[in-house]
């Protein structure tokens, strides 16, 4: 899941909207906000803070939720298991802490898995309930909507989810809530079916009779299928049985082909869907010999996909896996961004699935009733999934949790709360009270060791994440008061004397504005904004206040570069930059290219720009600024390669040579800066070591040191008056407006009015 905070004005939906009442007890009045299943080494329900309502979205109260007996179950019996296990599990993971150590040094590295081994997570995908509140954009969903949620992260075991209109779908007239709960495991098993393309009368054989399977059994049959379904357990055979489908059997794998192939007249089945969960190896074999030549293989659940080539290729058997709900699936800009695909060309999205699933549930032609054993109070999550832990058949089937919910609307709005106090100190005297709004990984990789080394300047007095278990457990590591999971709770809060923003590119001008205008230091990573409209926004609201903003542009603080502008002063004629990256190429469909990342100039490139202007000379005004790229459409998405040179008006000329088309290897990192002046040369090698020539700099060397952790330290001693301003606010301006022009170039279109040198 992805940071993406959006500021709420007090005059915003939520806060006007209709409201639900609780049957035992009132919203809290206090900082003990809703409550959520998390999953560290056990399940616990425990109380986090609400989570925040972002555009696109839409705030459920849940009445049910749906505990998927095989991803959720799966992951917390491997949370149980010891760490000596975990690693022998992912022995992979041994080689990347060592990295991290080669890179990091020791002490970070042991900051980071700390605080991965401390992280509890939310659990739960498959939810129903009704709307209280809906977000901007949201247009065909209204507050008092009852409606099936979708999504891990969004739609988990909790009092209240925010959840992407994407993965909303309302329910129709007639609709049980308690079975709408189980939309989000049905459509998995629709898109099973949708992928093994069966005709009417055609014969479809399911393997494993799971929850999973007795869903598909349901789905093959409405549509007219003649189904077959196996299974090594016989109570799971006689449960299927029981709603109606004869042609069910307990068999071992040798003798389940047989079976089929008797039950088929020796032809075998049109397509057979495996919907069994186990780590036994030969179920994609055994799937092959039960079905017809030029039959399917579908595989749904989670198995090994181990299989002799041999006999698939004389029988001409398609081998297809379905991807979990449909179409769209793992695909930000459709379940994050709300970007439809086109209904003629995409009939069936995730969405349209679950459309699809909650009609045949109104009408009676899929029951997830039956499949139901046991339902549990929310509070009792604990209790519900120990008995799908448990092994033989006490095991239940499906489970599902209720929530104490009321079936009308009140007259008054519940109390939403975002925020979660901590047991914790008040900020020691002295010390920048500080609020970090984004826990992604690159904030508790980075940022957070570096402020384990500064707590004689920095204290931590609040946490805010749209994942408000993330927000609470960073908060309790790093000794914070409060744990929020809305921006602007965090924004009011009047221990925060310095906020740091570390979400995604398209809110750090928004956020960034809100905290200014809130009367709170800024300090925020790149870009600084990503457009024109949102600079020119930030410019504004700069000129209002007194308060300092500051970009993360760190490379101009690493001690190699700060080596080198000492190496600079006092230079006679002009400075020639060389610098390089090797970046490594991303998916056509990565966040980096979209509207909330920006692109790779805006979103990267900037640091090289500010890294320029601060070598040549902060004041050294750009005279010109030239870029070289392939045609818009040709070698890759526009600033994936380029080459672009700036020539200042002293003489001096920088040159930035950015490709993802190379190849990295050991001795060839990812970033190289040559700087050649005054019969002198240094080199910048990855920011790892650094070397000069004619002049008296030693080599340097050892671990990373991009100036993380000293831009922070530099950014203390300002706000305690005891050093210069570590960042010219015009120089951070500066920098942005340069990507902004180069990514024009790249892009192909007019260089924005701002942006012009």
């Amino acid at each position: 899941m992805h940071n993406d905070f959006v500021p709420i004005a007090s005059g915003s939906p939520r806060a006007g909207a209709a409201p639900l009442t609780r049957s035992r007890r009132p919203w809290p009045d206090t900082d003990s906000a809703m409550k959520q299943v998390l999953l560290g080494q056990r399940v616990v329900v425990t109380d986090v803070p609400t989570p925040g309502l972002g555009r696109g979205q839409v705030l459920v109260e849940v009445a049910y939720s749906f505990i998927s007996t095989g991803t959720e179950v799966a992951g917390v019996k491997a949370a149980a298991g010891s760490l000596v296990q975990k690693i022998k599990e992912h022995p992979q993971r041994i080689a990347q802490v060592l990295e991290m150590v080669r890179v990091n040094g020791v002490k970070k590295t042991l900051a980071r898995v700390r605080s991965k081994l401390e992280a509890r997570g939310p659990l739960g995908y498959s939810s129903a309930g009704r709307i209280i509140a809906v977000g901007g954009d949201v247009q065909h969903l209204a507050v008092g909507d009852w409606v099936a949620c979708a999504g891990m992260g969004y739609a988990a075991h909790a009092e209240v989810a925010a959840v992407p209109v994407n993965l909303v779908a309302k329910l129709p007239p007639g609709c049980d809530v308690r079975q709408a709960s189980g939309t989000t495991v049905a459509t998995i098993a629709l898109q099973g079916v949708r992928r093994a393309d069966l005709r009417l009368g055609e014969t479809a054989v399911v393997l494993g009779l799971g929850l999973l399977g007795q869903i598909t059994l349901q789905l093959l049959a409405a549509s007219g299928v003649r189904v077959i379904g196996l299974d090594l357990n016989p109570q799971r055979v006689a449960e299927a049985q029981a709603l109606g489908f004869a042609d069910c059997f307990a068999a071992a794998s040798e003798d389940a082909a047989n079976e089929v192939l008797q039950r088929t007249g020796q032809m075998g089945a049109d397509a057979t869907l495996i919907t069994a969960a186990t780590s036994a190896p030969g179920v994609c074999q055994d799937a092959m010999q039960m079905t017809r030549r030029k039959g399917r293989v579908v595989v749904v659940g989670a198995v090994p996909l181990e299989f002799d080539r041999d006999p698939f290729y004389r029988k001409e058997i398609d081998f297809l896996i379905s991807c979990s709900y449909g179409p769209g699936r793992y695909d930000p800009n459709y379940e994050e961004g709300g970007q439809d695909y086109p209904y003629a060309y995409v009939r069936w999205t995730e969405n349209r699935n679950m459309d699809a699933i909650l009609a045949l549930l109104a009408s009676g032609r899929l029951r997830l009733d039956p499949l139901i054993s046991a339902e549990y109070p929310f509070e009792r999550a604990d209790a519900a999934f120990a008995a799908l832990a448990a092994e033989g058949a006490a095991r239940p089937l499906g489970v599902v949790l209720k929530y104490n919910l009321t079936e009308s609307l009140a007259a008054s709005a519940p109390k939403v709360n975002r925020a979660v106090a901590l047991p914790t100190p008040k900020p020691a005297t002295g010390k920048i009270g500080l609020g970090i709004i984004g826990l992604g990984g690159f904030c508790t990789s980075t940022h957070l060791p570096n402020l384990a080394t500064l707590t004689d300047r920095f204290q931590v007095v609040a946490t805010c994440d749209r994942n408000g278990a993330q927000a609470q457990d960073i908060g309790r590591q790093v000794g914070a008061a409060h744990a929020y999971s809305d921006a602007a709770e965090l924004l009011r809060d009047p221990a925060v004397q310095l906020v740091l923003i570390a979400t995604r590119h398209d809110t750090h001008a928004p956020l960034s504005i809100a905290a200014l205008r809130a009367g709170k230091h800024v300090f925020t990573e790149k870009p600084a904004a990503i457009d024109v409209g949102q600079l020119a926004e930030l410019r504004a609201a700069l000129a209002e206040t007194d308060r300092y903003f500051m970009v993360g542009f760190n490379r101009r603080f690493s001690p190699h570069a700060v080596q080198l502008r000492r190496l600079l002063r006092g230079r006679v004629g002009p400075l020639v930059l060389n610098y390089r990256v090797l970046a490594d190429p991303a998916p056509r469909d990565s966040w980096i290219y979209s509207a909330a990342g920006g692109g790779r100039i805006i979103g990267e490139a900037c640091h090289m720009f500010d890294l320029f202007n601060a070598l040549v000379g902060d004041e050294v005004a750009v005279a010109e600024l030239d870029v070289a790229a392939p045609p818009p459409g040709v070698g890759g998405p526009p600033g994936d390669n380029f080459v672009a040179t700036l020539r200042y008006a002293d003489g001096s000329v920088a040159t930035l040579t950015y490709t993802v088309s190379g190849r990295k290897r050991k001795d060839l990192g990812k970033e190289r800066c040559e700087a050649h002046w005054d019969g002198k040369t240094f080199v910048i090698d990855d920011y790892v070591r650094s070397f000069g020539s004619g002049c008296s700099a030693g080599a340097a060397g050892g671990k990373s040191s991009k100036g993380h952790c000293e831009e922070l330290a530099a950014l203390a001693e300002y706000l305690a008056g005891r050093g210069p301003v570590p960042l010219p606010v015009e120089a951070t301006l500066r920098a942005t407006e340069q990507s902004f022009a180069v990514d024009a170039a790249c892009r192909g279109v007019a260089r924005p009015e701002a942006a012009a040198p």
